[in-house]
């Protein structure tokens, strides 16, 4: 089974998808971020320096010091972070900031996290929906 990705010509191909073992869970992050290890871009830059100095929740490093690092705006930083995170590349946060996961386990307390935080979006949402403006 697999999880649909995109090609060069926008269609739809199927890559393999992570199993229940965390050995194959590494291995399908380190083939979706092959193509984006090729380039020497920032996206590179962010992953070499997640990888090699912050890996761990531990060893997080904050935006605006990543930034510095890598030459680039924060906003920027965030923008790439979610740009990668879609690619499927395994980047956490808390609130120390960025790191690459240490264990299977810090990405899943990052997940649920991220799932939180979308149903409180969810309940805002539909909170306003039903309020009435007042004039």
């Amino acid at each position: 089974m697999g999880v649909p990705s995109k090609t060069k010509n926008k269609r739809r191909r199927e890559v393999d998808a992570p199993g229940h073992d965390h050995k194959d869970l590494w291995r399908f992050f380190a083939r979706r971020f092959n193509a984006v290890m090729k380039k020497d871009t920032y996206e590179k830059k962010i992953y070499t320096v997640l990888k090699k100095h912050h890996t761990g929740r531990e060893n997080a490093i904050m935006s605006k010091q990543l930034k510095s690092l890598v030459g680039t705006k924060r906003g920027e930083i965030c923008r790439i972070v979610s740009k990668l995170r879609r690619e499927g590349v395994p980047i956490c946060s808390c609130n120390d900031g960025y790191f690459y996961p240490r264990s299977y386990s810090e990405v899943l307390d990052v997940v649920s996290r991220f799932s939180q935080y979308g149903s409180t979006l969810k309940a805002t949402s539909s909170a306003l929906r039903s309020s009435s403006v007042k004039s």
